[in-house]
């Protein structure tokens, strides 16, 4: 048996959850946006925040009582997929691993842009490149030490900030404000640009396979986090528009360190501010580096993402090739980011609200279907799901209609998540038994008919040699080239057991052999007899309808194979001593697929052929889309005949 691999450890607490719950959850909008939602609305702009607020509880409790249903590492693509199914569960995980990347790129390269105006784009590259690798590397190191450097970045951030809050609301009129639905257009569209504040309600629960008792700590560390976030957010909006009134405010560039500067009248009042805005920034940007991998890990368990993400660091304890594929695309992400900072930052909102929408309709989905175990409930939910739902499909309507570029954005945004869809299939095509049947079903009719490559009849010639009188099963259907020469050098005496999970692909070859008796009747009567044998679970184990026979042949069979051990012990009990094998396999599709872990440690491979008693070659072959695997060999430990 193959050793156990590593799992996800639960180790974190409420305090770290709660940290990243928060930094995942506060968005630059806390400390940028007053400005942009008086420009827009004015001082309305605070209904805006009012409703954001409102809108934030909501979906925290959303996600309360998803995340207590489902405490998994896959966050929103895991109640997708338990809600919608597989291939909108991958487009909600595709769409939340994008945004999210995007983020990383956006939040660090915004910190040094805050920090360094005057700055090159050579160096803000270089020191944002260097900041995703070095947060990545903590990230590797254990999520213990991640969440502790979030914390003391919490704790030194609200300090901080409490250090202007306080003094700001004791000389700020903040009673006198008072909230109107007035102009309602302005107000919506405020509401629109400035929901990023408050977006990152996910973000704890890509922590539940590694957080002590997820069903009660990841909600109450989502709720606690909405709460102090927006709270905060609120007070920070009503002392600044209540300080210097909304004309004003709507005219600064950078507002809290007006409103430091006006409080202590001393340069180090600035200091304080910009690194209240860098340490907000670098933490949202370490909290997505933190659960992102969490999300890839997930994805790629389920074969949606390549499998070898999937696997956990054995000293490590972290998704450590998630890690590394992560900061390389957050990196590429970057290099984008410095020329289209503005236009991705927009592009994100919609990808954004499709996730959400999806998460607000998958919890009544889920509550209809069977009872949630979950240890929090929304309460009011058919009061709550369908304002907050509408409440986001208005925003979108609202921005079409006051902005003609808002169309083109919501096209750029659909495709980035259409571009998803090669990816997926490709996936499918490459590790899902289920979709491969489908997959040939369709395809193989029209394939088998059109396909005159002799590639895998030279090679048959080529390892088998003479094999007149022989019994031979073939697990999946060859070319029908390589099909022909099968029937015809094992002559009347050899016997064909053709085995696959393809209906159609059987039928075709029987309408195939007809065809070919009708026009020659003799052939019938020299060639070997075929027999068909269909199985949906050819992946799972071989049917026992198979008899003892003395050569078996499994064209693209292997990589698909769920249990390889208990395939090739079932393969070695219908060979007898001597008896051969030729199996086949297309790998490094298009050279970008990773190999599927059956076949891509070709040393574990050779161990597990020696351990069912066969001795075996593996060869391998360049192609232009993908390279062929070849393992040919005998059962019994003799040196392995090559004709």
């Amino acid at each position: 048996m193959p050793p156990r691999e590593a799992e996800l450890k639960r180790r974190l607490t409420l305090p770290g959850v709660l940290a990243l719950s928060i930094t995942g959850i506060m968005g630059t909008g806390t400390f940028l946006g007053a400005a942009l939602g008086a420009r827009i609305a004015g001082e309305a702009s605070l209904t805006s925040w009012l409703l954001l607020f409102l809108l934030s509880l909501i979906m925290a409790g959303v996600f309360a009582e998803l995340s207590s249903a489902y405490p998994r590492a896959g966050g929103v693509y895991e109640y997708a997929k338990q809600a919608y199914g597989r291939l909108p569960s991958f487009l909600t995980g595709w769409a939340s691993w994008v945004a999210g990347s995007m983020s990383i790129a956006l939040l660090i390269l915004a910190a040094y842009e805050y920090l360094l105006p005057h700055a090159t784009p050579g160096v803000l590259l270089s020191l944002s490149a260097g900041t995703i690798i070095l947060l990545n590397l903590i990230a590797a190191f254990g999520i213990e030490a991640s969440t502790l450097v979030i914390l003391i970045l919490t704790v030194i951030l609200f300090l901080i900030l409490a250090s202007i809050l306080l003094p700001g609301l004791l000389h700020a009129p903040v009673f006198t404000l008072h909230p109107t639905f007035k102009p309602l257009d302005k107000i919506l569209l405020a509401a629109l640009f400035l929901a990023e504040s408050f977006f990152g309600w996910e973000s704890a629960a890509y922590l539940a396979e590694e957080t002590k008792q997820p069903r009660t700590t990841i909600p109450r560390a989502i709720i606690l986090g909405s709460l102090i976030v927006g709270l905060t957010t609120l007070l920070l909006v009503s002392i600044l528009l209540a300080t210097f009134g909304a004309d004003q405010l709507a005219r600064m560039n950078a507002p809290l360190a007006m409103l430091a500067e006006k409080l202590y009248h001393t340069p180090l009042a600035l200091t304080a501010v910009g690194l209240v805005i860098m340490l907000n920034l670098i933490a949202s940007a370490a909290s997505a580096v933190v659960t992102l991998p969490r999300l890839l890990y997930s994805m790629a368990k389920d074969r949606l993402f390549p499998h070898q993400l999937a696997r956990i660091h054995p000293t490590l304890g972290t998704p450590l090739a998630a890690i590394i594929f992560q900061t390389l695309f957050s990196l590429a992400i970057l290099a984008a980011a410095l020329a289209q900072y503005d236009f991705l930052l927009t592009v994100m909102l919609p990808i954004s609200f499709f996730t959400y929408l999806l998460m607000i309709i998958a919890l009544p989905i889920l509550r209809k279907r069977a009872p949630l175990h979950a240890r929090w409930r929304l309460p009011l939910a058919w009061l709550f799901i369908p304002l907050a739902a509408g409440f986001f499909i208005i925003l979108i309507i609202n921005w079409i209609l006051q902005q003609q570029a808002a169309a083109d954005y919501l096209l750029f945004s659909a495709s980035f998540i259409i571009l998803g869809l090669p990816f997926y299939l490709l996936m499918e095509a490459s590790y899902n038994p289920r979709f491969i049947i489908r997959m040939q079903d369709t395809t193989l009719p029209l394939i088998l008919r059109w396909n005159t490559d002799t590639w895998l009849k030279d090679h048959l010639q080529t390892y088998l040699g003479d094999i007149t009188g022989k019994r031979i099963v073939i697990l999946g259907i060859p070319s029908l080239p390589a099909l022909d020469w099968l029937i015809r050098k094992a002559g009347r005496e050899g016997k064909i057991y053709l085995v696959s999970y393809s209906l159609k692909g059987l039928q075709t070859v029987q309408e195939w052999l007809l065809e070919r008796y009708a026009h020659h009747p003799d052939w019938k009567q020299r060639e070997a007899e075929v027999t068909f044998i269909y199985t949906e679970s050819l992946f799972q184990r071989l049917p026992q309808s198979i008899p003892q026979v003395d050569i078996i042949i499994a064209p693209d069979v292997l990589s698909t194979v769920v249990n390889l051990d208990a395939f090739l012990l079932h393969l070695a009990r219908i060979l007898p001593p001597g008896g051969r094998i030729f199996l086949t396999d297309t790998i490094n599709n298009f050279h970008l697929i990773p190999d599927p872990q059956s076949v891509a440690d070709l040393e574990k491979l050779y161990a597990r052929f020696h351990g069912q008693g066969f001795n075996i070659r593996v060869e391998k072959e360049i192609h232009l889309l993908a390279n062929k695997l070849i393992i040919h060999g005998v059962k019994g430990y003799q040196d392995v005949p090559y004709i």
